[in-house]
């Protein structure tokens, strides 16, 4: 069990893990500037925590993404096709996506808000690349954020909690709050009919960022959709 020195009561696993990440994010930008050495990095010797499984981002229907969507405004549906479709993180490499991140076929996650602090390229899809054009979102100046203040692209993004706030009353209308489900949980149906429909664990690796073919193995599984034989449940 983890306590704390200044409560003394017992912190949840997820919450020391969320503390080694902005621990280690630090230290990395320490060893960056050339404040510290590199072998100097007290962080990195933490453990992660063990949070067991949880269905806290439980994937939708393609019924009940087609009702959330039915009740969105543009805006948030745009965002949230972001999420079906690039596979991205909402909080940190969608919501703070600039219109420079828009390339002719792909989109750039930084280094900066990718998870893995390496930067990586989403494929756009023939769909998203329709509504992106016909949001008109590379038309605006380079360094506007693609979901900012006022509906469309502009210099200050929306707040971490905007989208998630809608999506609860969203999912409270439809009675699919309390659930499990969330933002993530599109990410995690895009993955679903990705793999149905191709079969093609590179294609689900690439898009997802993933290291290696067997964290992409190991993600589907999650899902439910492969057993400990690769094959299709």
């Amino acid at each position: 069990d983890y306590i704390s020195p200044r409560t003394h009561r017992k912190v949840q696993p997820k919450t020391v893990n969320n503390y080694g990440f902005c621990l280690k994010s630090f230290q990395k930008w320490l060893v960056e500037k050339e404040y510290v050495k590199r072998k100097h990095q007290p962080f990195q010797a933490m453990k992660k925590g063990k949070t067991g499984k949880s269905e806290k981002h439980r994937p939708y229907t393609n019924a009940q993404i087609t009702q959330i969507l039915g009740l969105c405004d543009p805006q948030m549906a745009l965002f949230l096709h972001f999420l079906y479709y690039t596979f991205a993180r909402p909080r940190r490499e969608v919501r703070l996506l600039k219109v420079q991140d828009l390339r002719e076929s792909t989109i750039w996650i930084t280094q900066d808000h990718d998870k893995n602090g390496v930067g990586r390229f989403c494929d756009i899809p023939p769909h998203l690349g329709e509504l992106i054009e016909r949001a008109g979102l590379r038309n605006y100046p380079p360094h506007y954020y693609l979901f900012a203040l006022g509906g469309k692209p502009g210099l200050r993004p929306v707040g971490w909690g905007y989208f998630y706030k809608k999506l609860g009353k969203h999912l409270a209308t439809l009675g699919l709050d309390n659930q499990n489900h969330s933002q993530y949980s599109f990410k995690h149906t895009g993955n679903i009919n990705l793999w149905l429909a191709t079969k093609d664990l590179r294609a689900i690796q690439k898009q997802n960022g993933h290291s290696t073919m067997a964290m992409s193995e190991t993600y589907l599984r999650g899902l439910g959709l492969l057993d400990n034989g690769n094959e299709v449940v």
